[in-house]
């Protein structure tokens, strides 16, 4: 992995921006946690909320996730998924290219999606409503914890799913009505 951007350091870990390099490059997000007992958490709710199951690698102590579109809020309140990489320039001058170039089989795909298309309020109702409909509520849900996940088809991005990211916040609850009250009063707070 070429580390691309350093994100937050946030009260359970660090998360950095990665690409493979080899034939098909790909971009990533590794998350390094500061207790040991939340990569097995992390790692089995990703796999039950989404299907995905991340790699956890045992020796270096971080695990492998999915690169999602996050939403980005803005300092006039505008919230909004950037979908131009190109911004992500490389942090580590012993990366080459940027995440712009490092996505180049994607670009297509990505210079045909207009953020405006995109209603990060429906999103995060979608993202929610999908992660209450599984007994799950979210104690931190907060506009960088939205995200959209590309969704592929061989090499190419066919759909993007909203998701919710931050899962060592995500609780089990034993009615699913109660997950969606909680829940619904959480969105109307993001959205207020």
């Amino acid at each position: 992995f070429y580390v691309v951007r350093f994100f937050h350091e946030g009260r359970d870990g660090r998360v950095k921006l990665v690409f493979t390099q080899g034939k098909k490059s790909s971009l990533a997000i590794i998350k390094q946690f500061f207790e040991e007992s939340n990569y097995e958490r992390e790692r089995l709710l990703w796999e039950e909320l989404y299907g995905i199951p991340p790699i956890y690698n045992e020796i270096s102590k971080y695990i492998v996730l999915p690169f999602c579109f996050h939403a980005i809020q803005a300092e006039d309140n505008i919230v909004r998924y950037n979908f131009d990489l190109s911004f992500w320039t490389r942090e580590n001058p012993a990366t080459p290219g940027s995440a712009n170039f490092i996505m180049e089989e994607q670009q297509q795909y990505l210079l045909n999606l207009d953020p405006t298309n995109f209603n990060p309020e429906d999103i995060a109702r979608l993202a929610v409503e999908s992660f209450t409909a599984k007994g799950y509520v979210h104690e931190d849900l907060e506009w960088r914890h939205v995200a959209l996940m590309p969704k592929f088809d061989s090499d190419s991005i066919i759909s993007l799913e909203p998701v919710l990211l931050d899962l060592t916040s995500a609780k089990k609850v034993e009615n699913p009505a109660t997950a969606e009250e909680y829940m619904n009063k959480k969105l109307e707070m993001l959205l207020a």
